[in-house]
């Protein structure tokens, strides 16, 4: 038999995401947090994803899953082009946290640190928080939690063995209080990970 070229291609895995600004895979927002999975293909190919952000502290994560060989870089665009951050550090996976961010639309770019080795599959997870809230571990947690949202609504996941003997391990969104003051929060859902697991509100002295 003949073996057939595929028209236009270079013999590897057609590209996943849009490679320009001008023409992002826009990010679809869910349980607070903004995901996406992709490949890099070819050591040029650059993943382009635009998302919406309402201000405050943002956190973008583009973590290799095993197998993967990707050795990742990251860059945050602002809304008028300008670059507002980038990573590219000794570890395959990379981890953005920026304190402060103003509303708008942002880009973010994808891509291999340059070899021909660094190629593969990455998870895209972009989180924010509203200014002066931050979040934290306490405690052996082991797996590492998170949380996300807007001044109206948190998304917080975390793991440990809970709020309980001499040691706590949780996580939490927090902002910090200085004279009287007081929080207001429904816990509107809980998944049932525990038999022990929880949720609710709680003041701390540190």
């Amino acid at each position: 038999g003949k073996i057939r070229p595929i028209s236009g291609g270079d013999g590897m895995r057609p590209d996943d995401h849009p490679n320009a600004t001008s023409a992002p895979r826009a990010l679809v927002r869910q349980n607070g947090t903004y995901t996406a999975s992709g490949i890099i293909e070819r050591v040029g190919d650059l993943d382009v994803f635009s998302f919406t952000s309402h201000g405050g502290q943002l956190f973008v994560d583009v973590v290799p899953p095993n197998p993967s060989m990707l050795d990742a870089a990251v860059e945050l665009y602002a809304p008028d082009g300008r670059l507002v951050a980038a990573a590219d550090g000794s570890n395959n996976d990379q981890h953005l946290v920026l304190p402060s961010l103003s509303a708008g639309t942002y880009h973010l770019v994808v891509k291999s640190h340059g070899d021909y080795g660094d190629l593969g599959l990455y998870d895209l997870t972009v989180r924010s928080l509203p200014d002066n809230f931050a979040t934290a571990d306490i405690g052996s947690v082991g797996q590492a939690g998170y949380a996300g949202g807007t001044t109206g609504e948190f998304h917080v996941t975390g793991g440990g063995a809970g709020i309980t003997g001499t040691a706590d391990e949780f996580r939490f969104a927090y902002t910090q209080l200085t004279g009287d003051g007081s929080i207001t929060a429904r816990v509107d859902t809980q998944e049932a990970t525990a038999a022990g697991a929880k949720a609710g509100v709680m003041l701390r002295d540190g």
